[in-house]
């Protein structure tokens, strides 16, 4: 942003692209999510087999829609 492209040459490597996300220290409800998924999980072991997607657990999916940045339909 608010730069401009550089100049390169056409042969492999010449780009390196770097990318960054994420935190660099897990927040405490982040933490709890995952200990609730992994609870969950734990509890209920079955296999599923229907092809469809499974719902989050109640507790897990209010703390994720917190760090949500945006959805596609």
């Amino acid at each position: 942003r608010d730069t401009a492209w550089p100049t390169i040459t056409c042969e492999p490597g010449a780009v390196k692209v770097t990318f960054e996300c994420g935190h660099e220290t897990l927040p405490q409800d982040l933490r709890w999510a995952l200990l609730l998924l992994v609870g969950h999980f734990y509890e209920n072991r079955e296999a599923v087999a229907d092809g469809g997607m499974a719902e989050l657990p109640l507790g897990v999916a209010s703390i994720l829609e917190r760090y949500r940045v945006g959805r596609v339909a």
